[in-house]
């Protein structure tokens, strides 16, 4: 058996001391589920805990389970009586516990619970009680914790299992041969409800993981057999390094970044023809192109002609690649740029001949490069561009993938646009200098950027005018009126996230009808759990009767609320 922490291989390596045999007559998939266990009785740590205690230390066991299911299994497999399980979902426990101790408390606590069920789970300690904090989330967010309880000599401690066993190794490998000697001799066995999936089923866990309906432990088993998904490595360009590439125009700004770049992926011989050949700067970077071991060449063409390279080349096998390199004007036609772009629009063409006839070839058509060439040197082009509909920054790195994907598959596409903003922007205005805004094929476009400026204006306005969540519930003097803030808030982070307007929302419906998964169920987990200090679970979300019966339901488990909650007769 063995702790750590990283992926699944089929080859671990470990240090020696988070590492101790398996029980005799113990099997591989009870081994896995006991050095490490997660979650709160009764989940894997505290069916654990409950045999420790009970039976190694004859303790007295108080409980908290989330489910009848969950209490019940408490009762059957370890005994505890059904008057010492109490409710996990709200802070009610606190009080039933210390009644049900005569007032005194409990000498010690395990937690994992989060939230104002943290503050309730610290205020049930004894008279010099001791704390166990498992729970990630309060200490990740930097929760409080309210000091009263401290007047009671109490102690807190907080328990992470990987940073003992990077800082304290022996102890760990101590601990883990004591818990193997345990296991051995029948004092602690493997928690109940131990669920096996291959690891060709390993996404089927992780949901179960995130619903938080499981109970024990999940163990993904290894099979020879087993198909696993796996997530293919990046193929990168590599050049031959006994071969010549050719670079039109490799001394110019964003040439050089390529020339540079294909030597890191093993070109040793490049051409480099420009009408800048000759520049004390372009001669410089190709000092450093031969400093690294590159033979390279630049010289100054006469005629600038693509039509010469087709016919030099355009015998099938004699090039790996063919790609050029231009700009989005010879799509998009800006004003003043015609010759620009009828050149651009040719190679284009040519490119698309070349493919039709067998031959590699791709005319990639750039915007705005924010990192290297002219639009980066040039602030007033770069705000021109910007202002006509060119909203969209590539960075170096971008372009490079690009062109060795280009690279790579040789015979693909003869065109790629790279930086087009096709979503709604200055070419979505008609009153921008945009001719694409005057344009009637983009009113779609036009519609879609209404649409979310109206929802976010909406939006942003309802923020604007209102006060933190937080401050609403504490002041609220209803339970209905809470509510109703809490209903507003889920409104507006659906149509947030959906992008859709807040009148759109209506809070009577389930959220299956807005199509919440979930991973949108986690976010808006988020939200409650920051904004109203309630601690719902993804499950109570995803299973609402409607969204105002979840804002009820928050309202219940929020710890902002300072009013009784109102009885309701169904």
């Amino acid at each position: 058996m063995a702790l750590l922490l990283g992926p699944f291989a089929s080859r671990a390596r470990v240090v020696w001391h988070g590492v101790t045999s398996m029980p005799a007559g113990m099997g591989f998939n009870d081994a896995a589920s006991l050095p490490m266990v997660f979650f709160k009785p009764p989940g894997g740590v505290g069916q654990a805990a409950v045999m420790l205690a009970k039976d190694y230390l004859g303790a007295e066991v108080y409980a908290t389970a989330g489910s009848q299911e969950k209490r019940d299994l408490l009762t059957r497999e370890y005994g505890i009586p059904p008057e010492r399980i109490f409710n996990s979902r709200d802070a009610y426990f606190a009080p039933a516990l210390l009644q049900a101790t005569g007032g005194r408390g409990v000498d010690a606590v395990l937690n994992s619970l989060g939230g104002s069920l943290l503050q309730a789970s610290f205020d049930v300690l004894a008279p010099f009680g001791h704390f166990v904090e498992i729970g990630k989330r309060d200490l990740e967010q930097n929760s409080l914790l309210e000091m009263g309880t401290f007047t009671r000599a109490v102690s807190f401690t907080s328990l992470d299992i990987m940073a003992w066993l990077r800082q304290r190794g022996c102890d760990t490998h101590r601990v883990l041969t004591e818990l193997g000697r345990l296991a051995e001799q029948k004092i602690i066995r493997p928690v109940q409800s131990i669920n096996v999936y291959p690891m060709s089923q390993a996404d089927k866990a992780f949901r179960l993981l995130q619903t938080g309906r499981h109970i024990g432990k999940l163990v993904l088993s290894t099979e020879p057999d087993a198909l696993v998904k796996v997530l293919p490595r990046p193929v990168a360009a590599k050049f031959n390094s006994d071969a010549t590439y050719l670079l039109i125009g490799g001394v110019g700004v964003l040439g050089r970044s390529l020339a540079s770049w294909m030597v890191d992926n093993g070109a040793k011989n490049l051409i480099l023809p420009s009408r800048s050949a000759g520049k004390q700067d372009s001669s410089s970077f190709v000092a450093q192109l031969r400093a690294v071991g590159c033979c390279v060449a630049a010289i100054r063409p006469k005629v600038d002609a693509t039509w010469n390279l087709h016919s030099r080349f355009s015998q099938r096998g004699s090039l790996d690649f063919f790609i050029m390199l231009s700009s989005l004007s010879c799509i998009l036609g800006w004003a003043s740029q015609a010759s620009y772009a009828a050149g651009g629009t040719y190679q284009d063409a040519l490119a698309r001949w070349r493919c039709a006839s067998g031959l590699p070839a791709l005319f990639l058509d750039m915007g705005i490069i924010k990192d290297v060439g002219y639009v980066a040197e040039s602030r007033n082009v770069s705000d021109r561009l910007r202002k006509v509909g060119q909203s969209v920054r590539l960075d170096e790195d971008a372009v490079l993938r690009t062109v060795g994907t280009a690279v790579i598959h040789p015979f693909g596409r003869p065109q790629i646009l790279l930086g087009l903003n096709s979503g709604p922007g200055a070419h979505g205005d008609p009153n921008s200098d945009s001719q694409m805004g005057r344009d009637a094929r983009f009113m779609p476009l036009r519609n879609r950027q209404r649409l979310v400026s109206r929802s976010k204006a909406h939006t942003s306005g309802d923020d604007a005018d209102s006060e933190p969540l937080s401050i609403k519930l504490q002041s609220a003097e209803s339970t209905d009126e809470a509510a109703g803030f809490v209903g507003g808030a889920i409104a507006a982070k659906l149509a947030d996230i959906f992008m859709i307007p807040v009148d759109d929302i209506d809070l009577e419906k389930p959220p299956s009808v807005y199509g919440i998964d979930s991973l949108v169920a986690v976010e808006l987990r988020n939200m409650l759990v920051l904004q109203a200090a309630t601690d719902i679970s993804i499950f109570s979300i995803l299973q609402s009767v409607s969204l105002a019966a979840l804002a009820v339901d928050v309202v219940a488990k929020s710890a902002h609320i300072k009013i009784a909650p109102a009885t309701v007769v169904a």
